[in-house]
């Protein structure tokens, strides 16, 4: 009896499909990959626009009603500022509500959402009225 050599048919399908799922595969991790890149690229953009609105904030606080602004656009984000004012009780204690006519501080709440953003972006601070 003669011994055949070399691989049958099925044998050669058999190891195509499995290279095939295994590129399939790496192409979806790849994927999943440049996607969450992605994402945490937005996420520390709109950190950074908080965090720059915060700053602008606390250096001006006197003009804390004319830096907070509803809609405000920045760099394809949208930007909501709401500025509440309080006032400071003598437990310590803070209450503020809009009805409040010469406040001690602020709360200020804020709000971003755009591209690649899954979720909108929330930061609450409180800053001094200023004189």
């Amino acid at each position: 009896m003669k011994s055949i050599k070399g691989l049958t048919l099925i044998e050669i399908v058999f190891a195509l499909f499995i290279f095939v799922v295994a590129v399939l595969g790496a192409v979806a991790l790849q994927r999943t990959t440049l996607q969450s890149t992605y994402e945490a690229r937005a996420v520390k953009r709109a950190t950074a626009i908080l965090e720059n609105k915060i700053e602008q904030i606390r250096a001006l606080p006197s003009q804390v009603n004319d830096l907070c602004q509803t809609g405000e656009s920045t760099a394809g984000f949208t930007l909501d500022c709401t500025p509440t004012p309080c006032t400071l009780e003598s437990d310590g204690t803070v209450q503020c509500n809009s009805s409040v006519s010469k406040p001690d501080l602020y709360r200020i709440e804020l709000s971003i959402s755009g591209p690649g953003l899954r979720q909108t972006i929330t930061a609450m601070t409180y800053v001094s009225a200023g004189d």
